[in-house]
Formats: structure tokens, sequence, C-alpha cells
């Protein structure tokens, strides 16, 4: 009997705890994320000097990823708190929801609206190549929102921990690659990932 007292208990704490260990997947809180990421696109040449009046940023995720989802969510809610422009451009955000779609293309292309960057959250069985090769093909700038899928996939840009400090990470290759350069100074204290 006891034993299955103490079953119970460490499977009910298991089950409460599920939650916790899920979200810190995102390892940096969304609000210091959007900062980043503000002060990052404020710096590039290309995306200011456009004559467009808008800088369109696409936030990859996924509606049946809890993670994902949330993720997302905390994203737009922290955007549109804190990033009304850049210049004198305004940021418009659009979520796009690849819904466990293996066919991320497709899901892009109908999503375009001339995309310049796209932030790329948690994703489940997708291939995260796809999305890179993309943003090369149409000079898309990434920015992944994770700092292991960043890492791990190649990504521009991403944010992440040295210490107890947040880091901003960054990838010379792929924002080469994408089509994008940014001052020297803006990235003096973050890390190269490659």
């Amino acid at each position: 009997m006891k034993n299955k007292l103490v079953l119970i208990t460490i499977i009910i704490c298991f089950v409460s705890m599920q939650e916790y260990l899920f979200s810190s997947e995102l390892e940096v809180p969304a609000s210091n994320q959007v900062q980043f990421f503000k002060k990052i696109l404020s710096t590039e040449k290309k995306l200011l000097t456009s004559k467009d009046k808008e800088i369109v940023v696409g936030i990859v995720y996924q509606s049946d990823n809890k993670l994902s989802k949330k993720t997302a969510e905390e994203f737009k809610l922290n955007v549109n708190r804190t990033i009304p422009k850049a210049g004198d451009k305004v940021f418009t955000f659009l979520l796009i929801d690849l819904k466990n779609n293996k066919d991320v293309i497709s899901v892009l292309e109908k999503e375009k609206s001339n995309i310049d960057a796209l932030i790329i959250t948690q994703l489940r069985n997708v291939n995260y190549k796809l999305i890179n090769d993309y943003s090369i093909n149409n000079s898309i700038l990434t920015f992944a929102t994770n700092e292991k899928v960043m890492q791990n996939n190649g990504f521009s840009l991403g944010v992440g921990y040295k210490g107890n400090s947040v880091q901003v990470l960054f990838n010379p290759k792929q924002i080469a690659a994408e089509g994008y350069s940014f001052p020297s100074n803006v990235f003096e204290y973050a890390k190269k990932v490659e």
C-alpha cells in the first residue's frame, strides 16, 4: 500500500511538472527576446532604407504544439506592446501556423506577403533546413526563439544565456547568405555561432 502511494505521488508530481519542464525550452523570456530582436532589426540598413513603409515579420509556430503556440502568443503580445516602429518603418507581425505541416514551403509561400524576417519557434516534425533554404532564397532574416534550435539549424539570430546574463547569438555566414549585414558594433558582446 505504501509503495502504491509513493508511486501515485511521483506520477502526480511528474504530471504537474510537465508544463514547467517543457516551457523551459524557451530559455529566455519572450519579452527579453523581443527587445533584442527590435534593437538588431533597427540597425540593419537594407530593412531601414527599403521603399516599403513596413517591416513584415512572420512568427512561425504550430497551433497543435502547445509550447510552440504559447511562444508565438507571448511574442505577439510582447511585440505589440514594445515594437511599434524602427526609424520611420512600422512593424507588422503575422502568425504563420504550420500545424505539423510537412510542406513548409507551401505554407510559407501562401503567407509570404513580402516577409522581411521570420521568428521561428520550437517546431515538431518539421525539417528546419527547408525554412533555412527558403530564407536564403527569399532574403528573409531568421531569428530562433530557442538557443538549441538556432545553433543546431544554422539560423541567423537567437538569444541565449551567458551565465546569468542574456546574450545575443549570431551566425555570420547565415546572415550573409540571407542577404543582410549589420554594423560590427551590433555583435560586439554577442556569441558567434557557426
